[in-house]
């Protein structure tokens, strides 16, 4: 896996899109996803308390959006801990070579560490040419990370983890998290692009407790009412509990709805 020296001939280049020798080399990393953290441990490693507020000096929306991140990491991975596993940290086509003997060259391991969050790489390995080469979109990225579980080469190196469908997200958000954390160190700020696939990542993560916004269109809404418009009243306060409701309905009962959220507020009701 690791060559200490360099190759007696050159090496051909790697193909940007990953292979079969991309899906061994990170099933082989991925073998060895023994160490456990909670999320809180994770953190303290990435030294994110600190990080987040040299973020919020420069840019508070940018460090309103990490701490949402870190929230839903640590609420999805409560009752779950976070697998680690040893990592190369720039897992990318240009820092490896396929050798005359077919076999893989990975070089450049000054990112490298023994404990960084299963799929590091894998997701690295993605994401670099799609953003750096292919100059694809953040949301159209954060899709294909997230659709890898169906991927016919790097699917396998999922599902022989023994990693749930549903667990996927829960480690995206962890390793754009990573990225945020290393941009911030070597550049000086978050970029434009991490934040935006950070979002998108955040918006498709299902964890516990989670907040949606919900459109509801209701023809009649009517506080105190019966029947449709008492329905349309209740329905949207019960869905107000839990997410944010708004709410697209007749301007006829403007003065009734205004009377009762000036009566009882509700700042999840909109």
């Amino acid at each position: 896996m690791l060559f200490l020296s360099a190759p007696t001939r050159p090496g051909k280049q790697r193909p940007l899109l990953p292979d079969h020798d991309d899906a061994r080399f990170l099933s082989a990393l991925a073998s060895f996803s023994e160490q456990k953290l909670t999320a809180e441990q994770a953190f303290e490693a990435l030294g994110f308390s600190a990080f987040v507020a040299r973020v919020g000096l420069r840019d508070s929306s940018a460090a309103g959006l990490l701490r949402s991140s870190m929230e839903a990491a640590r609420k999805g991975f409560a009752q779950r801990p976070i697998r680690t596993t040893p990592c190369h940290g720039d897992y990318a086509p240009w820092n490896t070579l396929t050798l005359s003997d077919g076999g893989l060259y990975v070089f450049d391991w000054e990112h490298a560490s023994k404990e960084m969050p299963l799929f590091t790489d894998l997701f690295h390995r993605v994401l670099m040419p799609a953003r750096l080469v292919l100059r694809q979109t953040p949301r159209k990225v954060v899709s294909r990370l997230l659709a890898l579980y169906d991927d016919p080469v790097l699917g396998p190196v999922i599902s022989r983890s023994g990693v749930q469908r549903g667990e996927l997200a829960g480690y995206l958000l962890l390793y754009l998290i990573g990225m945020a954390v290393r941009e911030e160190a070597e550049q000086g700020k978050v970029s434009d692009f991490v934040s935006a696939a950070l979002l998108h990542a955040l918006q498709r993560f299902d964890y516990p407790g989670r907040r949606l916004n919900v459109l509801v269109a209701a023809y009649a809404c009517e506080p105190g009412g019966g029947s449709e418009p008492g329905v349309g009243w209740y329905m949207c306060h019960a869905i107000s509990r839990e997410h944010g409701a708004w709410v697209n309905t007749r301007r006829n009962k403007r003065d009734a709805v205004e009377r009762a959220l000036a009566q009882t507020p509700n700042p999840n009701l909109h």
